[in-house]
């Protein structure tokens, strides 16, 4: 998927620099080495990190380092790499004045109506309810996928609190896309007639979808702290998003225990 993407971008944008580095987000092994790379290969640092990349419904498994897949992917790998890159991102923000740091979060956050559980951030993957769906899609399948972007919520704002609390200049930003017609749940749409029938009712594309994202990385009226989505919730124009109480009320749970998986995250 990164070559096609690649080689298309390549021929859109002849002039264009790209640079690959390997990165699993179900290995922390993987996303220690990444980090190794960025490093290595961008001494002088990074403008942007866009943490966009996730999994979707998938069954309860856990990754080789023991956590809930859909956790993991979404939110504690994103976490660590944060983490580990933050001082690129700090320097950069010295020379250029701001950095930005960009999660993708979803509609699901709030849905299941689940509050943020500290369970799923634990060792516990292939023990956090089974395959079940739900007749609205309220069961263990889609509540792990609700807590993983709940987690991205809740460490974005905990870690605004956290910015501003230094003086940084370094801003954390947070985007949904509504409902576009990705691959995202393609292997899903088989097991629940919700999804499907989403599929069907879907008003975005992807690169409508993507677009409350890209205006998190590059418009010039962005604030650290700023939530981002579509102007009706599941389309629209990008609009900025107000925060539901679920999102803040346990942000610093969300950091404290998201900070056992690679210790604690100074900035």
């Amino acid at each position: 998927r990164a070559e096609s993407a690649f080689k298309k971008m390549q021929e859109d944008f002849p002039n264009i620099k790209i640079t690959h580095i390997d990165l699993d987000l179900q290995k922390l092994d993987s996303v220690k080495q990444c980090s190794k790379e960025i490093f290595q290969k961008f001494p002088q640092g990074v403008d942007v990190l866009a943490l966009n990349a996730g999994v979707a419904m998938l069954d309860d498994y856990a990754t080789g380092d023991g956590y809930d897949v859909q956790m993991q992917t979404n939110h504690l790998s994103h976490f660590v790499l944060v983490k580990d890159l933050y001082p690129l991102l700090e320097k950069k923000s010295f020379e250029k004045g701001e950095s930005r740091i960009v999660h993708m979060t979803s509609e699901n956050r709030v849905k299941p109506n689940c509050v943020l559980d500290s369970s799923y951030f634990g060792k516990n993957g292939g023990n956090l309810g089974g395959n079940k769906w739900g007749m609205f899609m309220n069961g263990p399948v889609v509540k792990r996928y609700q807590q993983s972007k709940l987690a991205t919520c809740s460490f974005h704002y905990m870690l605004d609190d956290k910015l501003r609390s230094k003086g940084s200049k370094v801003k954390t930003v947070l985007a949904h896309p509504g409902l576009t017609q990705s691959n995202m749940t393609d292997d899903a749409k088989s097991k629940h007639w919700m999804l499907r029938l989403a599929s069907k009712l879907v008003r975005q594309t992807t690169e409508d979808g993507s677009m409350s994202f890209i205006h998190a990385m590059c418009s010039l009226d962005v604030q650290s702290g700023d939530f981002y989505g579509p102007k009706e919730k599941v389309f629209g124009p990008v609009s900025k998003v107000k925060p539901e109480k679920r999102l803040t009320e346990n942000k610093q749970m969300c950091w404290t225990e998201s900070c056992k998986v690679d210790g604690d995250f100074v900035l």
